[in-house]
């Protein structure tokens, strides 16, 4: 019997085969080179084409999603990106494949459905919205805390980040009730109580970062324990994240911060006697204002 002559018209390298069958996959699915190159795209599908259409277009719309995919690309290990695309929430998951001996990143994505409102807390973004006499002993006391900080301070910890934030009164800022003595030198200020009432946007953190923070924060908020832990790389600063809603309204994030790809400075550390609280006047969140 005769071997029957093989078709010039089907796939016949080990990519082709790959992109044909991700071209036809109803899920929106993009192939990117790993190598940065002019054109970085290697095979997108109609529903990726229509999906992620802005964001492949013009990578300066979402440089949170192209440093996750450059780090996929480095590190082989799979990861997720939350984006915002339009009126869409997008989520993006990322792994590494090689195909002839070529390294390609393989971005499959959906929309997400924000998470429905099920308890008072479930929005930790914003502002608080009661003037319960126990709301704002709470937040006296975790302002207290955070700002004295004195684990930190004493240890000469200078990665352990603490803020109580709230209010996204406008898309990507959220406002500072109260941070430590590290995010405040961060942004150098000198006192943390001279961040109260502050907005992200205010010490020139990028309301881009801010909101794909809070896309990511949502997705996996649980109601039940009202936490969320992340990683995150942001103002050149590797973040593990912890969130923990306070009270409604208002989050308590614990990141542990560390510079990427540099040294890290020798810390400075205190003595207990230096901890002297300041007599200045500082603001306070009283009946839904900043006195």
């Amino acid at each position: 019997m005769k071997r029957q002559k093989r078709s010039d018209d089907g796939p016949t390298t080990e990519e082709e085969v790959a992109f044909t069958v991700l071209k036809a996959d109803d899920r929106a699915t993009v192939v990117l080179r790993c190598s940065p190159t002019p054109n970085r795209i290697a095979m997108v599908n109609d529903a990726a084409r229509s999906l992620l259409s802005d964001i492949l277009t013009d990578e300066s719309l979402q440089p949170e999603f192209w440093r996750a995919v450059d780090g996929v690309g480095r590190s082989g290990e799979p990861s997720e990106s939350s984006l915002k695309s339009g009126e869409n929430i997008i989520l993006a998951k990322l792994r590494r494949v090689v195909l002839s001996e070529k390294s390609y990143i393989v971005v499959t994505a959906k929309k997400i459905q924000p998470r429905p409102t099920e308890t008072p807390h479930s929005n930790p973004f914003l502002p608080p919205s009661t003037s319960d006499e126990s709301v704002q002993n709470t937040l006296d006391l975790y302002t207290e805390a955070i700002e004295n900080d004195f684990i930190s301070q004493v240890a000469g910890m200078d990665s352990i980040y603490l803020a109580l934030t709230s209010g996204m009164t406008e898309e990507g800022t959220v406002t500072f009730h109260a941070v430590n003595r590290n995010v405040a030198h961060h942004f150098g200020c000198p006192f943390p109580f001279l961040l109260r009432g502050k907005t992200s946007l205010d010490v020139g953190m990028s309301p881009t970062d801010i909101l794909q923070m809070g896309l990511t924060h949502a997705r996996l908020y649980d109601p039940a324990t009202q936490r969320s832990s992340y990683t995150y790389t942001m103002m050149g600063m590797n973040m593990y994240c912890e969130n923990k809603t306070i009270c409604s309204g208002v989050n308590l994030s614990l990141i542990i911060a560390h510079p990427s790809g540099a040294e890290r400075p020798l810390p400075l550390k205190l003595d207990p006697s230096q901890l002297i609280p300041t007599n200045q006047p500082v603001r306070k969140w009283n009946k839904h204002q900043w006195e």
